[in-house]
């Protein structure tokens, strides 16, 4: 049996919410208002999920009651704060027939998405990142995750349902690990461009100066650069890398000085990006 008073529904409804029941809740509803969302959030999954915390402490107070349509405020508690909703309740068959809530539910804006994430946990559900809102929850608060990939990573956040849009920004890093597996790939790119014959090795960071023609090059990395890797704004690592130094050796057609060598320093540079699934170093061209 459900609640024939305006205020015993409001106060049924939220602690349907602590129960963490869905059905019971929904039952509550103006039936047009219990159409499941996209994605399905009016569920007990998204409820018994740890990243969702329900109002508690409900008190109701009514503000006006008319034959078919009535107000209540309701006072909660969520969190370690205090909260309020004004709900609009109808008679569902007339004179006769019980309370349901109109306006039970509430939108859920999604985080700032500046860093160009892919999808977010809400909750234990997969959402599209580039959702501004999820049109449709139950009141109380929602624990927020992108799904972090090999570059970079975030702390959840917490976002109360029918709090302003863009109220909440991911705190994003590189991943310790990004250094560890770029390193190997700017090794790899430069021992390539030790390999070449040429004076100006193409596509490379240093080069070798000469006043003539020189044969047989031959290039050695005496010092491999210093790298960092710093986020950068669409969410790519930046990578830098100093105090590189490599010898250019070969002959020249001057009987005077046949032998040449050259030694030059260089730095390197590039973006590190995700590639199916691995971090791929791509160097500045």
């Amino acid at each position: 049996m459900f609640p024939d008073d305006p205020d015993e529904v409001a106060r049924s409804y939220f602690e349907a919410l602590a129960a963490r029941d869905a059905d019971d809740a929904l039952a509550l509803l103006e039936p047009r208002s219990r159409k499941q969302t996209d994605p399905p959030m009016l569920t007990n999954r998204t409820l018994n999920d740890p990243g969702y915390t329900p109002p508690s402490k409900p008190k109701v107070t009514i503000l006006y009651a008319l034959a078919d349509t009535s107000k209540v405020k309701v006072d909660y508690r969520l969190g370690q704060g205090n909260s309020q909703l004004e709900l609009t309740l109808i008679r569902t068959d007339g004179w006769s027939g019980g309370w349901t809530i109109q306006n039970g539910l509430l939108p859920l804006p999604m985080p700032m998405n500046d860093t160009g994430w892919d999808t977010y946990n809400v909750a234990g559900t997969l959402v599209p990142a580039s959702r501004p809102r999820i049109e449709a929850v139950f009141p109380g608060m929602y624990q927020i995750a992108p799904l972090a990939n090999t570059v970079r990573e975030a702390d959840p956040v917490t976002v109360q349902a029918g709090a302003p849009d863009d109220s909440r920004r991911f705190v994003v890093r590189l991943r310790p690990t990004v250094l560890q597996e770029i390193e190997p790939q700017v090794r790899a790119y430069l021992d390539k461009c030790a390999g070449s014959t040429d004076l100006e090795p193409p596509g490379c960071p240093f080069h070798g100066v000469s006043n003539g023609p020189v044969t047989d090059v031959n290039w050695t990395i005496t010092a491999y650069p210093i790298l960092r890797v710093q986020l950068a704004a669409g969410g790519e690592g930046f990578v830098v890398g100093q105090a590189g130094a490599a010898v250019v050796t070969g002959r020249t057609d001057s009987p005077v000085a046949p032998e040449f060598a050259y030694s030059t320093a260089f730095s390197v540079s590039g973006t590190a990006r995700v590639a199916e699934g691995k971090v791929v170093f791509v160097p500045t061209r």
